[in-house]
């Protein structure tokens, strides 16, 4: 399962809707694309939910997704050798820190 916060890009009909929204107020990208840094955070949907809201319920999402019995039983099942399931164990506890 793969889940992500909408984030506007340029050149899209949702960048365009975000500036007629007020959701984007300013061109975060034109400054980044003349002064790129690994810093940059990228604008993202803001207008009902802050970005530490949003980051809150993806967390939850891949949490209940991931960790329920169900799911864990499915892999359970389809583990091969005792490396696999370190490995998988290995990504659980990475999913746990986010």
């Amino acid at each position: 399962m793969h889940i992500a916060i909408t984030t506007p890009f340029p050149a899209t009909e949702l960048y365009t809707w975000a500036k007629q929204e007020r959701v984007i107020t300013s061109d975060p990208w034109q400054g980044f694309s003349r002064h790129p840094n690994s810093r940059f955070v990228p604008p993202v949907w803001e207008k009902e939910l802050s970005r530490q809201q949003l980051n809150t319920l993806l967390k939850k999402a891949y949490r209940s997704f991931y960790f329920s019995p169900g799911f864990i039983l499915k892999q359970i099942a389809k583990l091969k050798s005792p490396r696999e399931f370190l490995n998988k164990a290995k990504a659980a506890l990475k999913l746990l820190k986010i």
